[in-house]
C-alpha cells in the first residue's frame, strides 16, 4: 500500500515562474498622462506594480536617456536647427 505524500518529503514539483506583466489599469493611467507605454512599463516594473502614482514618481526621479529615445532625438534636432538658423542669420547680416 502506498503512503500519501506530505509536504517536505522531497517530492514537491518546482513551480515555473510566471513572466512579469504590468498592471493594465496602472498602465492606462500612465499612458493617459502622456507617458509612453515603454517608459510606463519600465516604471511599473521597478516599483513592483504598486501604483500608478509611485510609477510616475519613479519616472520623474529616474529620468534616463533610454526611457524616451525619441524625445532625446527631438531635442537634438531642435538645438541643431537653432544652430543652423543662427549661422544663417549671421551670414545674412554680413551680405
Amino acid at each position: 500500500m502506498q503512503e500519501p505524500r506530505e509536504d517536505g518529503d522531497g517530492e514537491e514539483s518546482q513551480a515555473t515562474p510566471t513572466p512579469w506583466k504590468p498592471n493594465e489599469e496602472y498602465l492606462k493611467v500612465l499612458v493617459g498622462m502622456g507617458i509612453s507605454r515603454t517608459a510606463a512599463e519600465k516604471a511599473l516594473f521597478y516599483t513592483d506594480n504598486r501604483s500608478a502614482d509611485l510609477a510616475a514618481a519613479w519616472l520623474f526621479e529616474n529620468s534616463e536617456a533610454d526611457l524616451e529615445t525619441s524625445l532625446a532625438v527631438r531635442i537634438f534636432f531642435f538645438f541643431y536647427l537653432s544652430y543652423l538658423l543662427s549661422i544663417c542669420a549671421r551670414l545674412c547680416m554680413n551680405i
